[in-house]
C-alpha cells in the first residue's frame, strides 16, 4: 500500500527484466567509471562485446557527463575496428547513442536527468528491451495470462515521431517484430528474442524516416500477423 508503489514496481521490473537479459549485469566484477560530473556516480561491467554501465544522478537537476571508454580497459571488444559505428544503448530510457573508437578509445556524452538513471549496454549492434505489461490479477487473485496471440494496431495512427505496437502472447514463444517499408524492404528489427507468456508494450520511433506507409510484422512461433501503419511529418 506504499504511495510511491505506481512509480517504484515499474522501476524495479525494468531493472530485474535488464539484469535477467544482458548476462553482463548478472557478473560480481565491476569498477569505477569517471563521468566528469560529481553528482552522477558510474559503474561498469566489463563482458566481452556487450558491456554494460549503470549511470545514477543524485543531483537535483540534470547533468551533462562524459564518459572515456577504452578497449581492454574499462569495456571489452574481440576484434575491435576503429572507424565503426559502435552502439551505447539506454535499455532503462529507450534510448540509443552510436560512437565510434579511435586508436581503441571512444567518448560518449548524454544528460541524466534529475535524479535520474541510464543503464547502458555497449555494443557491435543497437540494443532494445521489451518489458511485459504486470500480469492482471482476477477475483481470486490469480495471475492472468492472455488467451491467445493478438497484435493491436499501433497508436497513435497516423503518428509523428513515435507510436507504440502491442502484442500478447498466451505462451513461451520465438518473437520477431520488425518494420518494413512500403518496397517491402525491412526498416528496423525491433524484437528478436525468446519472451515469456504476457502482454508487451514496444515503441517505434521515426525521426529520421520519411513520410509514409510502413508495415510491421509479428512472428511468434507459427503465429504470424502484419498491420499499417502511417508515418505523417
Amino acid at each position: 500500500d506504499f504511495q510511491g508503489k505506481p512509480i517504484l514496481t515499474p522501476h524495479y521490473q525494468r531493472l530485474a527484466w535488464i539484469r535477467g537479459t544482458y548476462p553482463t549485469f548478472t557478473t560480481q566484477v565491476f569498477d569505477r567509471i569517471a563521468t566528469g560530473n560529481g553528482n552522477v556516480y558510474g559503474v561498469v561491467r566489463k563482458y566481452e562485446n556487450e558491456n554494460g554501465i549503470s549511470l545514477s544522478n543524485f543531483g537535483s537537476t540534470a547533468a551533462a557527463v562524459t564518459l572515456s571508454l577504452t578497449n581492454t580497459g574499462n569495456v571489452l571488444f574481440t576484434n575491435l575496428v576503429n572507424g565503426k559505428p559502435y552502439f551505447a544503448s539506454d535499455v532503462y530510457n529507450d534510448t540509443t547513442y552510436q560512437i565510434a573508437f579511435y586508436g581503441g578509445t571512444a567518448n560518449l556524452s548524454l544528460t541524466i536527468p534529475a535524479y535520474g538513471s541510464a543503464v547502458l549496454i555497449v555494443s557491435d549492434s543497437a540494443k532494445k528491451l521489451v518489458v511485459p505489461t504486470l500480469l492482471g490479477v482476477n477475483a481470486n487473485n490469480e495471475k492472468t495470462l492472455p488467451e491467445r496471440f493478438s497484435l493491436s494496431q499501433n497508436y497513435p495512427n497516423p503518428f509523428n515521431p513515435s507510436t507504440t505496437i502491442n502484442y500478447q502472447l498466451p505462451v513461451n514463444s520465438n518473437v520477431s517484430l520488425k518494420v518494413y517499408d512500403i518496397l517491402g524492404k525491412e526498416v528496423i528489427t525491433l524484437v528478436h528474442q525468446e519472451q515469456r507468456a504476457g502482454t508487451y508494450s514496444v515503441k517505434f520511433a521515426g525521426e529520421k524516416l520519411s513520410t509514409g506507409i510502413y508495415f510491421y510484422r509479428l512472428q511468434a512461433g507459427s503465429f504470424v500477423q502484419i498491420k499499417k501503419m502511417l508515418l505523417m511529418k
